[in-house]
Parts: C-alpha cells; sequence; structure tokens
C-alpha cells in the first residue's frame, strides 16, 4: 500500500467532514477526525457493498453506533462517488442524504444500514443484525453455503459502552456466538462533558472477555486495524476491538471534551491542514485520491456483488432455494394461516388465544421468530417449544428488554422477512419505548405483545398494573396499538400486524378472562380500526369501548334503550376514519360514552360537537388488592356508569 496515498486519503476524509461541519456552522468535529483512519481501514479492506444496491441482502452491515460521527462516514460516500458534493454540502439540511446522524431508508439508494443517534442502541441493532445472519446461515449452509456470509461492523463510543442496553445485547451477542459481528471502540477517552475517566473505572477488556467476546486493542494506524480486524474474523466469538485514538486531533480544542462539538472557521480548518501537511482546497480532492477509493470501495464491492450473484444463480435449480428466496420476498401467506386456526375454548382471556395463534406457525417458517423477556410462559409469546440453538422458532433474551426491542429492529433491518413477535407485561413497556420509536422511525414493520394490560391483574401492585403505558405507545408516530377484546379481534390484529410493511404494531392482551363476542366479523370492518357490535337506528347512547371494557359497555347496554355499542379495537386507526365514517359510528341524540382503563387522551378525538360526550379513563396508579375490586373503585363498573349517563 502507498502510504503517502493512504495518509491523504485519511485527511481527505477528515478535511471534507470539517468542510461540510463548516458549511452547516456547526457539528461532531472530535469524531470526524478521530474516527477516520477507522471507517477507512473498514471501507477500503473489508466491507462489501453493492454501489448500486444499498441494501443488498449479502453486504457487510455497518453500523455507526455513535451516530453524532456521521462526517467520519459520509465523506467516504462522497469520495466512492456514491454522494454527490451538494449531497456532502447539505449537511444538516432538509430532504439531505447527509442528516445530522444516519437515517435509515429502506430503498436502493440509501447506504445506511440503520438509524443511529440515541447512544447504545446502535450497538444491540447490529447484535440483532448478526443474528439474524446467524440465523439464516445456520438453515443453509448445508444446502446454499456462503449465500449469507456477511460481516456486521460497529463503530462505536465512550458513550455507547456507558449506556445499559450495550451490556445487556454484549452479553446475548456472546450467549450466542455471533462470531461474525466485529465491534471498533474509537476510544477517544472523552464526552460531551467530561473525560472518560471522570465518570468510569471499567476494565472494557475484562468486561467482554468475561461476556464470551474476543478483545484486542490497537492504535490508530490503518495497518494495526487492519491486523486487528483480521484477527477478528477468524475468532469463533464476537471480537471487539479498542482503538486508541485522539479527539479532534490536529485542532485547538484536541484532546478535552470541548473536542466533541464545534464550530471550524477558516483559522481552524488552515491549522488541521499544517497539522497534517494537507493542500486540499475548496472542495476538490486529487484525482488519485478519488480513484482509490472508486478501486478499493466501488469496484471491490461490485467484484464481491457479482461472485455473490453468480453462486446464487447456481442455486436457482434447487426446490429448496426457491421456497427459500420466496420466503425472503416476503411471500408467506399468514392471513391464510391465521385465519384457518380454530378456538375451541370460548371465553377466555387474550393472552390464551395469542398462544394458540402462535403455535400455527411452528415448522412454518423459520424466519417467524419470537423472543421475550424471561415472561413467555405468562405471556404466552412462544413459536415451539424449541430455541433457534435448537433449530426452533424461540429466542431466549433473559430480563432485557430494551436488547430485545433493539435486537429485533436489527433483526428486520437485516431482512423485512424476518417476522420477530417480542413482548413482556404491558407495564414493562416502558424500558423498550426508545427501541419502539427508533423501529418507528425507520418504518420498520416489528410487532409487540404487551399482556397484563389493566387493574384487573390485581394483587401484583401498582408497579405491574398498567394505565400510564397506552397513551405512550400511541403518541408514537407509525405505530398501531392494538386492543383486542376477543379471540376474533385478536385473528384480525394479528394479520394486520403480520402483514404490515411499514408500521410497527403494539398487540395489548389481557391476563383475566373476556367474552367471546357473538357477533357476524368483518374483516374490513375491523381493520378500520372501529365496527359496531350492537347497533340501533339513530341512537340515543352510543357506547364506544376496547378490550376489556367492551364487556362493560354491553352490560350498560342492557340497562338502556335505543343504545349502539362500538368496539374499537384500534384507536389509532379509528381516528384516522373519515369525517364521515366517524360521524355515522359515534353520533349519539343524547350522548356518546367511551370507556378504557388506560389515560389515553386521544378519546376525545372521537367526541362529536354538537353532542354530550364522557371518557372514563384510569388516571392513577391502583393497589396490591383483588383485581375486580380495585377495577369497580376506579369506576369501571355498570352502577358508576350508569349514573354518570342517566
Amino acid at each position: 500500500m502507498n502510504k503517502d496515498l493512504e495518509k491523504r486519503s485519511i485527511g481527505a476524509i477528515r478535511y471534507i467532514g470539517l468542510k461540510a461541519i463548516q458549511h452547516a456552522n456547526g457539528g461532531h468535529i472530535g469524531m470526524t477526525i478521530s474516527a477516520a483512519p477507522i471507517t477507512y481501514t473498514l471501507f477500503t479492506k473489508f466491507i462489501r457493498i453493492n454501489p448500486n444496491d444499498g441494501k443488498w441482502i449479502n453486504r457487510d452491515r455497518f453500523v455507526l453506533s455513535a451516530g453524532h460521527g456521521s462526517m467520519s462516514l459520509y465523506p467516504i460516500f462522497y469520495l466512492s462517488g456514491i454522494f454527490d458534493k451538494k449531497d456532502i454540502q447539505n449537511f444538516k439540511s432538509e430532504n439531505s442524504k447527509t442528516p445530522g446522524h444516519p437515517e435509515f431508508e429502506n430503498k436502493k439508494s440509501n447506504f445506511i444500514d440503520a438509524s443511529t443517534g440515541p447512544l447504545g442502541q446502535g450497538f444491540a441493532t447490529a447484535v440483532g443484525m448478526a443474528l439474524a445472519q446467524k440465523i439464516l446461515e445456520n438453515n443453509t449452509k448445508t444446502k446454499f453455503d456462503n449465500l449469507f456470509s456477511n460481516y456486521t461492523y460497529v463503530l462505536c463510543g465512550d458513550g455507547d459502552l456507558q449506556e445499559g442496553i450495550s451490556y445487556e445485547a454484549m452479553a446475548i451477542a456472546g450467549k450466542y456466538n455471533l462470531d461474525k459481528l466485529i465491534v471498533l471502540h474509537d476510544s477517544n477517552k472523552f464526552q460531551l462533558d467530561s473525560s472518560v475517566e471522570k465518570v468510569s473505572i471499567e476494565n472494557l477488556k475484562m468486561r467482554f472477555e468475561s461476556n464470551g467476546w474476543h478483545y484486542s486493542k490497537c492504535s490508530n494506524d490503518p495497518a494495526e486495524i487492519e491486523k486487528e480486524i483480521l484477527a477478528a474474523q477468524k475468532s469463533s466469538k464476537p471480537s471487539f476491538i479498542e482503538v486508541d485514538t485522539i479527539i479532534a486531533e490536529g485542532l485547538s480544542p484536541s484532546n478535552s471534551h470541548k473536542g466533541h462539538h464545534g464550530i471550524i472557521d477558516d483559522e481552524e480548518l488552515d491549522k488541521f491542514k499544517k497539522y497534517y501537511d494537507l493542500n486540499f482546497e475548496d472542495w476538490n480532492i486529487d484525482q488519485d485520491i478519488l480513484d482509490h477509493f472508486e478501486n478499493t470501495v466501488v469496484q471491490r464491492g461490485l467484484k464481491e456483488f457479482n461472485q455473490w450473484n453468480n453462486l446464487k444463480e447456481s442455486f436457482k435449480n434447487f426446490f429448496e432455494f426457491n421456497k427459500w428466496e420466496m420466503l425472503l420476498n416476503e411471500q408467506f401467506d399468514y392471513k391464510k394461516l391465521f385465519s384457518d386456526v380454530e378456538i375451541k375454548n370460548k371465553n377466555q382471556a387474550t393472552r390464551i388465544y395469542l398462544k394458540e395463534f402462535l403455535s400455527s406457525l411452528v415448522n412454518k417458517n423459520p424466519l417467524s421468530l419470537s423472543i421475550c423477556a424471561d415472561l413467555s410462559s405468562s405471556t404466552n409469546i412462544l413459536i415451539g417449544e424449541k430455541t433457534i440453538l435448537e433449530g426452533g422458532q424461540s429466542i431466549p433474551i433473559g430480563i432485557r428488554e430494551f436488547a430485545m426491542g433493539a435486537i429485533m429492529n436489527g433483526m428486520t433491518l437485516y431482512s423485512p422477512s424476518f417476522k420477530v413477535i417480542g413482548g413482556t407485561f404491558l407495564a414493562f413497556s416502558d424500558y423498550i419505548k426508545p427501541a419502539i420509536r427508533l423501529g418507528a422511525m425507520m418504518e420498520l414493520p416489528i410487532i409487540y405483545a404487551f399482556t397484563h394490560d389493566s387493574y384487573l391483574i390485581g394483587g401484583d401492585g401498582p408497579t405491574h398494573q398498567p394505565y400510564d403505558q397506552i397513551p405512550m405507545l400511541r403518541a408514537i408516530e407509525n405505530v398501531n396499538v392494538y386492543r383486542p377484546a376477543d379471540e376474533e379481534e385478536l385473528r384480525i390484529s394479528l394479520i394486520e400486524a403480520y402483514s404490515s410493511k411499514k408500521e410497527t404494531s403494539i398487540i395489548v392482551l389481557t391476563r383475566q378472562n373476556v367474552p367471546s363476542l357473538d357477533i357476524n366479523y368483518s374483516h374490513d370492518e375491523i381493520k378500520k380500526g372501529a365496527y359496531v357490535v350492537k347497533d340501533a337506528e339513530n341512537p340515543d347512547y352510543v357506547l364506544a369501548a376496547s378490550g376489556s371494557e367492551l364487556k362493560l359497555a354491553l352490560e350498560i347496554a342492557q340497562e338502556l334503550n335505543n343504545v349502539k355499542v362500538v368496539s374499537v379495537p384500534c384507536l389509532d386507526k379509528a381516528i384516522n376514519m373519515s369525517k364521515a365514517e366517524i360521524n355515522k359510528l359515534f353520533s349519539a341524540k343524547k350522548m356518546l360514552v367511551t370507556m378504557e382503563a388506560s389515560s389515553d387522551y386521544k378519546w376525545f378525538r372521537l367526541h362529536l360537537n354538537n353532542q354530550k360526550n364522557i371518557h372514563l379513563g384510569a388516571f392513577s396508579f391502583g393497589k396490591s388488592m383483588d383485581g375486580q375490586k380495585l377495577y369497580t373503585k376506579k369506576g369501571f363498573n355498570k352502577e358508576t356508569i350508569l349514573k354518570m349517563i342517566v
């Protein structure tokens, strides 16, 4: 390797990054400089991409967990011709390819493998990607060897490793022996406010080795980094490489927390160029550097893709391969599968029905998986008894809710053909919310089931009795929360969730038994989010409820004349119906009553002008006592509601 060309190429990454930061009037200067030798080595020596298809399934994944260091990545795409000058100059601008933190989009022109920025989540998301790769490889290696052979590389910072999610995910990577996961640590020893030494005494070597990882440490020299990556590829364990770097080296705030973020003026840019002996001007880069990136990133990537594509073509005549290709193209009929499930025992808790529906997936599709935070025996989030280590479809995760959500994101990012359902008790969805938010932002069709949905769980008390979680979940854009009242509403909810292409689906289930509704169902009506279960022409009263409160609404209806009852299994969809549809469902001569055992004020969006509307919700912590008595005490009883109405 021409050392001078290598030095100037790394200098070009740093220079273009600083120019873009200057153009944007501020940015994360520290990692732009310290991480450049790492990203240079990865993309010119190791990472395989198809420059014509940013979503090629066997590409190597790169997750910039320290997403603030985006200007250690974007310049590589610019120098390789994947981005143009306008893209790099539009750093942090509206609708640009270069937002402040990397943003995933599911289209071929997007070369970002995961949206990152919330520290630690990129690390855990990458564990999900590596897990998905291993599952595909293990299922196909005896038939289609090397078809799914990619590596997942992560670049993380000191802050990533301090977030608790990194500990959770690290343990899972070690447990599942994810040997194609390689994490490189930009160990520049400073954060936004402080030095690492000020807030941590951790021995990273002991931490990672005790969790079954291969650990090594090296300088920020490309030759040393390359040597350690090659050693990591030979390891039978996930690998962590600590790279000793200097934050903002060559700038005034070098080697201090002030080097994390800053504004670059011409004087600082000149100081940087003198320090690294660079002669770049404006946005111009020497042609031999551009040729170098063209050859080592673009042409090498095309060569790797063509070799893989030829390998894939050699399997085309195998029936088994065609079956896998259909699965990877998401050609699996979940609607027929769930429609054919026969529920024999009625009037049960909706979590009980979940077990029966998920059991229908056993041995049907190896990419349909379940993952649960050590509560599958209580939540019934389980597809078969065998774990993935035994060739089955369940992924034991331990009590690691946040990592579970991020790992689900990573598996879906690896390929949307992975349909992973995960969850825990509804009260503990708080632990997962940041991962749900990031998955929804990336338009990932993730599926969650949260059980034990209200005061009715009783004696476990207010720590386990949810009332404030549903509004938090419904507040997230691109999320549909389903609260089915019985087995048939659950059936439709599952069909909608498994058929989703872009929306996150959250299914909220009861622990207590609920009655099966004896009505004629229409999939098309239910999937709108609200539909009539007891009709009346020009009703005096309309009672609308979700989940277990539908039973209460039907009981109250027996005490009133001329009343319509509306089930609202998905409030998110119901409030987005047309005004005409909402008026038709919820207009009442005397009163609309909405009810749900949660604190969600979104119900008021169904309330109509020019009529009386009231809402019964849950707005306070519960108590450790009999669930039905508590439910009644909180106002969810026929007598109290009738007094409110008449």
